[in-house]
């Protein structure tokens, strides 16, 4: 078998701890399709792999009688065969025997194979960010301590597990699993360029948590495919664009991160306290914080305070959909000129979102931020 390809000239992602992971690109693929049950046909995409390898490898696998096709209700992926399975009796697959379940060929309508396609996405992308989210590579999830200082992945599959009969409670989530480590426990959902609306079931996720973990469970995060993904579900949440109307589940922090190379600054961010460069800002423009104005009366700050009088967002991390929400709403029913300070990475999705109000954009350079 040969090394996984990946261009040494122009790869598509510069930061892929997979590479190092895997000796050959059928390990990268047999990996994700046991936790994932189904290997898209894009996936390639997410990947260090070209399109022809990628189909390449699919064809071997085909031909061994590993996997096979399924296109059922127009999606084109691939599933283990029954003699895919039978390849955990061998000792170098062993460690997936927890994965083969006697009922994955049952279960094949579209709803669940859409989820399986967005944990391949995932995989696929926490092997490129050196994520762990195999059962062989993390505590089991009753053992887990939040305080630990690596971050591991566990899926709504593994929580379910945990707490019995309580997981009645999440028929209809959309959760896909969780973020633990370094003291916190973070929500992950995934979508691709459009976001349904949350149902009940998220509102019941964090008390959950929080019961058990005994850990406030107040942040969720949102991947998708692209910082022009990030842009348009931003708008969805924020402006209302579609019939349904999307709300952000109860969640205190709400975030979208892009699954390219900008996924690992966001993630990095999470863990990040911001507060010295915030109180930088405020320093440096002279931002007044009080709730009330110089005649002593009181007005409402949905963002971070006042420069003479105009209202301010100060985004120094990642962008709180929650609190840019109402920032931007406000300023639209207002009509009134705002200030919003955020990263020069994140200036696009700024101004994808705030196309109608009249804002100044005050852009924090990477190099300002590391030095605060």
């Amino acid at each position: 078998m040969t090394r996984s390809s990946k261009s040494a000239i122009n790869p598509k992602y510069s930061i892929d701890e997979s590479d190092s992971k895997y000796l050959t690109r059928y390990e990268r693929l047999f990996n994700i399709l046991f936790y994932a049950k189904e290997l898209p046909s894009d996936l390639y995409t997410q990947m260090n792999m070209s399109h022809d390898n990628y189909r390449k490898a699919i064809s071997i696998l085909n031909q061994r009688g590993l996997i096979k096709k399924i296109s059922k209700d127009g999606a084109i992926g691939h599933i283990l065969t029954e003699k895919g399975k039978n390849i955990t009796r061998q000792l170098d697959y062993m460690k997936y025997k927890d994965c083969i379940t006697d009922n994955t060929e049952k279960h094949l309508d579209i709803l669940r194979r859409k989820r399986r396609r967005q944990f391949a996405y995932l995989y696929a992308l926490f092997d490129r960010a050196g994520i762990p989210y195999e059962s062989f590579a993390k505590p089991p999830i009753t053992k887990v301590t939040i305080s630990d200082n690596r971050i591991y992945f566990y899926t709504a599959l593994d929580l379910k597990r945990m707490l019995g009969i309580e997981a009645t409670v999440f028929m209809g989530s959309r959760l896909l699993g969780f973020f633990i480590g370094r003291g916190k426990i973070i929500p992950v959902y995934r979508t691709n360029q459009l976001l349904k609306t949350f149902g009940r079931p998220e509102a019941l996720i964090p008390d959950l948590l929080k019961r058990h973990f005994t850990v406030q469970v107040d942040t969720a995060v949102l991947i998708c495919e692209s910082y022009e993904a990030v842009a348009d579900i931003s708008n969805q949440i924020i402006h209302n664009t579609t019939d349904e109307g999307i709300n952000t589940a109860h969640y205190k922090y709400f975030y979208i991160f892009p699954s390219d190379d900008g996924f690992l600054s966001h993630f990095s961010d999470l863990y990040t306290n911001h507060k010295n460069s915030e109180h930088h800002i405020i320093e440096q423009y002279h931002v007044s914080t009080s709730d009330k104005n110089s005649k002593g009366r009181h007005r409402t700050v949905h963002g971070t305070g006042f420069i003479n009088g105009v209202p301010i967002l100060i985004c120094s991390g990642n962008i709180n959909l929650v609190k840019a929400k109402k920032f931007i709403r406000d300023a639209e029913l207002t009509n009134n000129i705002c200030y919003i300070v955020c990263l020069e990475r994140d200036k696009g999705t700024i101004e994808a979102i705030t196309k109608i109000v009249q804002v100044k954009l005050i852009i924090i350079k990477s190099k300002e931020r590391s030095s605060n």
